[in-house]
């Protein structure tokens, strides 16, 4: 009597979902403390414990496996900022919290921070015109911007409208969010690398609130006497 081979079982929806996802936390794990051109998928196999060919059923090379990371750190930094905007009671509230949301996205991820901050730099600057894969991150890269810039301008238009921001200070709330968004980011750069902070008497946290409520305290309505 001969015995049935065995058939493999096949996976649901959701373990695969499950097992790209860890394929992404292992490719993590080699990106960001190797340099992109000595990484491999043989490199990223490895990390996750799988073979090379089953990592190629979830992605066609290394590049798709950055672009798909870049994608999840743009979708980390837009639900801070849902979250801080949805918590807060007015328009003064609501920009102070997305503030503090984009130094705790710094805090929290730098990986994912300078990710952004690198691949724009690098994108920038290219000789010609960019490749399909490369016009691809630069979407993601352009529809992050405009997804944060959007929570803060209506953040401003709120808060004019409620009165807890000055509309003398906020003539226009596009133009204002690009300065304050340039402002925290400058800091955070700066601050980060700066190795004269390490030998001042605050921390880079004490220099982001010491910011923040300095924007604010411009921005807030002038009580009326």
């Amino acid at each position: 009597m001969t015995s049935k081979p065995k058939q493999s079982r096949s996976i649901s929806a959701e373990e695969k979902a499950q097992r790209r996802e860890d394929i992404l936390d292992a490719a993590e794990r080699v990106f960001f403390i190797t340099h992109y051109d000595k990484v491999s998928v043989g490199s990223i196999a490895k990390q996750a414990g799988l073979s090379r060919a089953l990592m190629y059923v979830y992605f066609k090379d290394k590049s798709e496996i950055c672009l798909a990371i870049l994608v999840r750190a743009s979708d980390t930094l837009r639900q801070r900022f849902a979250d801080a905007f949805d918590e807060q009671q007015n328009g003064l509230q609501q920009i102070t919290a997305l503030g503090y949301a984009y130094y705790g996205f710094f805090r929290d991820t730098p990986k994912y921070f300078h990710l952004f901050a690198d691949t724009r730099a690098l994108l920038s600057n290219l000789p010609g015109e960019p490749s399909p894969q490369e016009l691809q991150t630069l979407n993601i890269l352009a529809e992050t911007s405009r997804a944060c810039m959007a929570f803060m301008v209506q953040a401003l238009t709120n808060g004019v409208k409620d009165g807890s921001i000055d509309p003398e200070q906020c003539h226009d709330p596009l133009k204002s969010a690009y300065f304050l968004r340039g402002m925290l980011h400058g800091v955070i750069l700066t601050a980060s690398t700066d190795l004269h902070l390490s030998g001042a008497n605050f921390s880079l946290e004490q220099l982001i609130t010491h910011s923040i409520e300095n924007a604010v305290i411009a921005l807030a309505a002038k009580p009326t006497s």
